[in-house]
């Protein structure tokens, strides 16, 4: 039965997403990782997944465990390999509507987990305008790594977009 299927394109697989975001759509998402779901957190979430903005935007939580978790935080990018819950807010509107209602409400159910919150994030969830501290975070021990590798391959900073790790600057490895 296996031999039957057939792959799919990286082109093909990106298009798989294509009914969840149909053209003439915006979206805001921000996410915070907790390594429990304690009963102040879990309803910090449920007041604020019922207080959403429209039906297009949700709350969603997503466990990492397993064998994500027995990866040591060096050998790849993301370091946060630690059991945790994501907790994702998206907002979803169309073109028509007034954005800033949709973004408020993910930012405010941002800082009702905040206090539950671990300082980083899986990197993918990161968006614009985090800080630099939770950039670093994210990546931890790894940052400093992939900064010299930046400062190699990418010292103008050409690929920014967030999560931006900035190339070390060639004087700071010199003064370790």
């Amino acid at each position: 039965m296996l031999d039957t299927i057939q792959p799919l394109s990286y082109e093909q697989m990106l298009g798989l997403l294509d009914p969840a975001s149909p053209p003439g759509f915006n979206y805001y998402v921000k996410a915070n990782a907790v390594q429990r779901l304690s009963n102040a957190g879990i309803a910090a979430v449920l007041e604020r997944g019922a207080a959403r903005t429209t039906p297009r935007s949700a709350v969603a939580l997503r466990r990492f465990h397993g064998a994500a978790t027995r990866v040591p935080a060096t050998a790849t990018a993301y370091a946060q390999r630690f059991e945790q819950y994501d907790v994702m807010y998206l907002a979803g509107w169309t073109d028509g509507e007034d954005g800033p209602p949709h973004v408020d409400w993910v930012r405010s159910g941002i800082e009702g987990t905040e206090p539950f919150a671990e300082e980083g994030i899986y990197v993918n969830f990161l968006g614009a305008g985090e800080t630099e501290e939770r950039i670093r975070a994210s990546y931890g021990p790894n940052y400093e790594r992939l900064a010299a590798i930046k400062q190699q391959y990418g010292p103008e900073n050409l690929f920014q977009r967030t999560p931006n790790v900035r190339p070390a600057r060639p004087d700071a490895a010199a003064a370790a």
